[in-house]
């Protein structure tokens, strides 16, 4: 899911790690920059940071030709121990024009692969599941984005679990709803909260939708289907 902090997670580690390997190349956002620069313009960034090119368009026809990486510039790789993420990987065609085998690298590298799409990971090693938050830690992410300290109140805390119950242990939406009540009255508080109960929260919506538009077709009409029928029980209930 989109907002669930696998991104956050990956650049921890590799800034906890960094400093044991010998080229480092952290690569955000590969699906969109796929879609907007083309899948060469990724693969010249990754060259020229893992084997530090200070002027990639120079070396470009040495290091990255149409068909993918130089022999040239494998061959200088595989001397490396390198440390390398590819975030938001969308499918497995990415992740094999940018890393290709485990052997374009030196022993001891290591590569993280952050995608919403298990399928993708059909050849990985090791599988790590980002899973929500529980409440306790919901509270305390929301706290520090809303309160900047650790105190609330009775009533801000009952305001806090209607967050907490709409975010659902996402990270980001507990960040963007904390900085975006942070400093408002409680009045403007409830008055938010009641509006967000009828009008998700723009900046959240966008991050989730992507996982929508990630799906196909059939899948996409399941989901609607299963949204419209929880949507039309909830109604007769009330």
């Amino acid at each position: 899911m989109g907002g669930i902090g696998k991104t956050t997670l990956a650049s921890f580690v590799f800034n906890r790690v960094c400093h044991e390997f010998e080229g480092l190349c952290f690569l955000d956002n590969v699906r969109e920059k796929v879609q907007k620069y083309g899948i060469n313009h990724l693969k010249k960034e990754l060259v020229s940071k893992l084997l530090d090119i200070k002027d990639v368009e120079k070396d470009v026809v040495s290091f990255i030709m149409p068909i993918g990486i130089t022999d040239f510039a494998k061959r200088r790789l595989r001397r490396r121990k390198v440390l390398l993420v590819l975030d938001d990987v969308s499918d497995s065609k990415q992740l094999e024009d940018l890393c290709g085998g485990h052997d374009w690298f030196g022993l001891t590298s290591r590569i993280m692969v952050t995608t919403r799409d298990k399928h993708v990971l059909n050849r990985a090693d090791h599988i790590h599941e980002v899973k929500a938050l529980n409440q306790d830690e919901s509270l305390e992410l929301f706290k520090l984005n809303a309160m900047k300290q650790n105190y609330m109140d009775t009533e801000q805390v009952e305001q806090s679990m209607r967050v907490l119950n709409y975010a659902k242990g996402i990270p980001l939406a507990l960040k963007v709803m904390g900085s975006f009540l942070c400093g408002k009255s409680k009045q403007e508080w409830k008055s938010q909260l009641l509006k967000l109960e009828k009008m998700p929260h723009v900046e959240i919506q966008n991050i989730l939708r992507l996982s929508y538009y990630e799906l196909d077709r059939h899948d996409r009409n399941i989901f609607l289907y299963l949204a419209c029928f929880f949507k039309t029980v909830s109604e007769e209930q009330q």
